[in-house]
């Protein structure tokens, strides 16, 4: 946010971007694939009467709007620290995030209960450092306080995408079997988007896209 902004105008600007546009598609998601049978009326009711709770069974992969928004309702809170955080107290917030990518892992490997979940609580002792905020921050980070040379972002941005893409090629190798049924959760292990080769890869495009 620019210093004189308000959160007030910054949500307008923002919001008055995005939302007509994604209510647009989630109605014509609800509706539109009647005209080809491809929903029921009921299937197409029923979407639309959730609509304010989530995205229809048709538009999956709308899920995306919605941590963008959680961004967007977030940067007015953490701006002010943004503005005044050393590039060593980021670099704290981010050792953090780092860790917190591991979670999924711990979940799938370790036990599917971690610091303090349980089914009355989902929120853990890490829950306020995770999730896409931190992709936010480290490209604060990048952009203001990394002062590496062009070359140098370039050939590391390069590597550090390559290690992140191949692991996560690995594995698919590693889990998938041709032939042989798997629930998507567990072939697609590594794909959640903060996971620590996802972390990896998205490090590298940053440091490229901001070469």
């Amino acid at each position: 946010m620019k210093e004189d902004q308000t959160m007030s105008s910054f949500y307008r600007r923002r919001f008055m971007h995005i939302l007509p546009p994604f209510i647009c598609f989630l109605l014509l998601y609800s509706l539109l694939p009647l005209l080809w049978g491809g929903m029921t009326w009921e299937q197409s009711l029923n979407d639309l009467k959730l609509l304010p709770f989530n995205f229809p069974s048709m538009a999956g992969h709308l899920w995306f709007m919605y941590p963008l928004i959680s961004l967007y309702i977030i940067i007015p809170v953490i701006s002010p620290w943004l503005q005044k955080a050393t590039a060593r107290e980021e670099l704290t917030f981010l050792g953090f995030f780092a860790f917190t990518t591991l979670i999924p892992w711990f979940h799938l490997f370790v036990s599917p209960e971690l610091w303090g979940e349980c089914f009355w609580n989902q929120f853990t002792a890490f829950w306020y450092c995770s999730g896409y905020l931190g992709y936010l921050v480290m490209a604060h980070y990048i952009r203001v306080h990394l002062k590496w040379s062009r070359q140098r972002r370039l050939r590391l941005g390069t590597l550090f995408f390559l290690v992140g893409a191949t692991f996560t090629a690995w594995s698919f190798w590693w889990k998938g079997v041709p032939g042989q049924p798997i629930e998507t959760p567990l072939l697609e292990w590594s794909w959640e988007f903060c996971t620590p080769n996802v972390l990896c890869a998205t490090f590298g495009l940053f440091l490229l896209f901001l070469a």
